[in-house]
């Protein structure tokens, strides 16, 4: 990191902790207004855990009749505030909502939420673009919680969904069920929505999880299976939902300090350097109000040697989220992000002995800078909401590749707007939801030969109909995407069921088809990465599918004890799936000395079938402990169902088919995927003041891979990738643990997080060797 921007982030930090400080004052002075001549009338009092007895902070407080914010408890639980009516909802994300009732002048009461954060009746909206109950969702869903992102110190989002049953992330790819493999950062069959919009690159489609916010997150949610419907292009194998605390449910801040240290590798020949790798950071989230105005601000910067050679991340982070009410009926609200950073990579090893080495001592530096604003103006009528959302998305990369006559920078615009309307019909028990969706893309690169523009327009509606126990649900979408002079388009259809069978107990069973467009990527990318090229397919192929499944999800409580058990079976088809696959695609060259590069082609059919368990369970042990725990196994086969197929043809003419360029041909089983993953993890906290924690992963061997990286010439000039799978013949295994100590009534706490504490290494995709074990020392002040 340059002594210039290591100045730039010390600034940096400095101004916003300077304006939130002086911005507290600033709106704490301008809300001091003398008292009115009337007598007030007052609801006062606290909010605990119905379970735990815990105070509860950052409930939600709201008049039942005209909706009005009129309080959020504090760190303690505490609330007070004047009432305009009778009647007030306290609710809370992960607990049933309660009605508290005061006609007398002055009115105190102590509210206990009974918690649902491991129930059916946790609130998602990724399921049917509205709010919802997750025991209701005809399709399978997991939400992951805050606590889990924060205990863990979660620098990339990407390192928390990791945890979620049925999910891998492998080199930043998000791959939900095996519906995907590894594609080397472009395209992808999961959509990443941030707050309702994708946030993914509108040039290759990849996730910009680097962007994502880890400081202010409500709540995760994942919809495992086709989702094209009601998200689009991109959703085939499924969906990840981050949505963020909107400023008008909490006004408390936070500061997190943290620093950590990597251990030496467990193999001396693999250390690159005599210096340790460091990861140091800082986090600020405070929220402010003024009238019916509400805002939040964000800053993180974070410090990220690497652990390998040229792996390192140097960011800055400034986000901002902003609500205006302009009646009960109408609100405003902008969100808006900024990022600056610099981060290196390399993609393949010098060889196993040097396996945190670059080829050839080559990496690739990227100075990024993106920013977004996101305004959002919503109408609430009786029975009708309708949403209208917008997006501009800048991202530029300012690449040097270590080769002058390699130009890899890059920049893309994205202009994104949606129209939505959700309307409930409450004489027929009918809620319908539709929509339109507008998007342009225009990226600037030698990568892609110049300037290429993309086009995408949607329509979209959903039917939801409840009869007793029943909830039906159908939905249909028309998509049509412009690539340069190519157009596609594509109707696709969807059907699911709920039903309740026990008191606690609901079936489900859901079909849905997908699609996915290429991206400018996937079809127009040309360079070279070291030894290799990335090589271009203007003829590439939309790919479509579909995905049925049959779910059950049970929920049981023994005294203090609440457990929620999911089981589903699956099978997912995808026509024309497209796969980057790596072969001798040129001849040798100056820049290529070689031939061998990737290229995504369209590689015939292939299936899915398998089998997921999930838990979540929360109970109290004796008086003073409460353990929360989640996790879940899922078991596939993914398969070639076409393996004699021509795929494509190599630079000396030989046709490609699954069977001569698979390193397994024989197991028909689709590359780089595990068939077997398993996670859990398991929080125990006593008498308030500590906490422990360890997390799981699981993934099975990794079958098969491209034939062309473990045969001549690719295992001459880059050694060892067959005897690296070795590393994981009997799957690999990562334990994370962690301890954190609270002070001064929960607003204080220090943590040790150890991740990989067995200092396991294994080979998650070829030539790239995991990380090594992770110590690091946090500390967090909640105001």
């Amino acid at each position: 990191m340059s002594k210039i921007h290591r100045i730039y982030s010390q600034i940096l930090i400095i101004f916003c902790l300077t304006f939130l400080m002086f911005s507290s004052v600033i709106l704490y002075a301008q809300d001091v207004s003398t008292s009115p001549p009337y007598v007030a009338r007052i609801l006062s009092g606290n909010v605990v855990d119905d379970l735990t007895g815990e105070p509860l902070s950052d409930v939600y407080i709201y008049g039942l009749l005209n909706k009005n914010i009129m309080g959020i408890s504090d760190k303690n639980g505490l609330f007070s505030f004047e009432m305009d009516e009778v009647a007030f909802v306290f609710s809370m994300v992960g607990y049933s909502n309660d009605t508290v009732f005061c006609h007398e002048l002055f009115c105190k009461t102590t509210v206990r939420l009974k918690p649902v954060s491991i129930m059916m009746d946790v609130k998602v909206v990724s399921a049917g673009r509205s709010p919802s109950s997750l025991k209701e969702a005809t399709v399978s869903m997991e939400t992951l919680k805050p606590y889990l992102i924060e205990n863990k110190n979660t620098i990339r989002l990407d390192q928390a969904i990791d945890q979620i049953p049925g999910v891998q992330i492998t080199d930043g790819q998000a791959n939900i069920r095996s519906g995907s493999g590894w594609s080397y950062g472009a395209g992808s069959r999961v959509t990443v929505l941030l707050d309702d919009m994708p946030m993914m690159s509108g040039d290759a489609g990849q996730v910009l999880w680097s962007f994502l916010p880890v400081d202010n997150i409500l709540q995760t949610e994942v919809i495992k299976g086709a989702s094209s419907v009601l998200y689009g292009s991109s959703a085939l194998n499924g969906i990840i939902h981050v949505r963020t605390v909107p400023p008008e449910k909490s006004l408390n801040g936070k500061i997190t300090l943290f620093g950590g240290m990597f251990s030496p590798p467990p193999y001396s020949g693999w250390k690159w350097s005599e210096r340790s790798g460091y990861q140091k950071g800082l986090s600020v989230y405070r929220g402010f109000k003024k009238h019916q105005n509400y805002m939040h601000v964000t800053l993180n910067s974070l410090m990220d040697d690497g652990y390998r050679m040229g792996n390192n991340d140097y960011r800055n982070r400034v986000g901002i989220s902003l609500l205006r009410y302009h009646s009960p009926k109408l609100t405003l609200r902008l969100n808006a992000n900024l990022l600056d950073g610099e981060s290196g990579s390399f993609l393949l090893w010098q060889s196993l002995d040097s396996a945190y080495t670059a080829l050839n001592r080559q990496t690739t530096t990227s100075k990024v800078l993106r920013y977004n604003v996101d305004p959002v103006i919503t109408f609430q009528g009786k029975n009708t909401t309708q949403h209208v959302r917008g997006r501009y998305l800048f991202s530029g990369n300012k690449v040097d590749a270590g080769n002058p006559d390699v130009d890899q920078s890059n920049q893309s615009e994205n202009y994104w707007g949606e129209y939505q309307l959700t309307h409930v019909f409450p004489k027929w028990n009918v809620t319908i939801t539709t929509g339109a969706l507008w998007s342009y893309t225009i990226s600037n690169s030698p990568l892609f030969e110049g300037t290429k523009a993309a086009k995408n327009q949607a329509a979209f509606s959903q039917f939801e109909y409840r009869y007793r126990n029943w909830i039906l649900h159908t939905g249909i979408r028309m998509e049509r995407y412009q690539l340069q002079e190519t157009t596609e388009q594509k109707p696709v259809a969807r059907a699911g069921f709920s039903y309740k069978a026990l008191p606690a107990g609901y079936l489900r069973s859901s079909i849905g088809q997908g699609y996915r467009f290429p991206t400018i990527a996937e079809r127009y990318i040309s360079t070279t990465v070291g030894p290799v090229s990335v090589l271009p397919n203007p003829q590439l192929a939309p790919e479509t599918g579909w995905n049925i499944e049959i779910g059950y999800k049970q929920g049981v409580q023994v005294r203090k004890t609440r457990v929620l058990l999911d089981f589903s079976i699956f099978r997912m088809e995808y026509q024309n799936m497209m796969e980057f696959t790596f072969s001798q695609w040129e001849l040798p060259s100056p820049s290529n000395p070689i031939g061998v590069g990737f290229k995504s082609v369209n590689v015939g059919n292939t299936r899915i079938d398998g089998a997921e368990f999930s838990y979540q369970w929360l109970s109290k042990v004796q008086k003073k402990m409460v353990v929360e725990s989640f996790g879940g196994v899922m078991f596939s086969v993914p398969i070639s169902l076409e393996p004699e197929k021509i795929i494509a043809e190599s630079i000396f003419g030989s046709p490609l088919s699954y069977v001569n360029t698979s390193s397994n041909p024989e197991s028909k089983i689709l590359k780089y995927r595990s068939a077997v993953q398993s996670r859990w993890d398991i929080q125990l906290e006593y008498d308030r003041k500590q906490e422990w924690g360890v997390s799981y992963r699981y993934n099975s061997h990794i079958s098969n891979m491209d034939a062309a990286f473990v045969q001549f010439p690719i295992n001459v000039f880059v050694p060892g990738i067959q005897d690296g799978r070795r590393f994981s013949e009997k799957g690999m295994h990562f334990v994370d643990v962690r301890y954190g100590f609270y002070w001064a009534e929960k607003s204080l706490k220090a943590s040790v997080i150890v991740n990989n504490v067995f200092n396991k290494t294994y080979m998650v995709r070829p030539a790239d060797m995991s990380a090594p074990r992770l110590i690091t020392l946090q500390i967090v002040f909640k105001m």
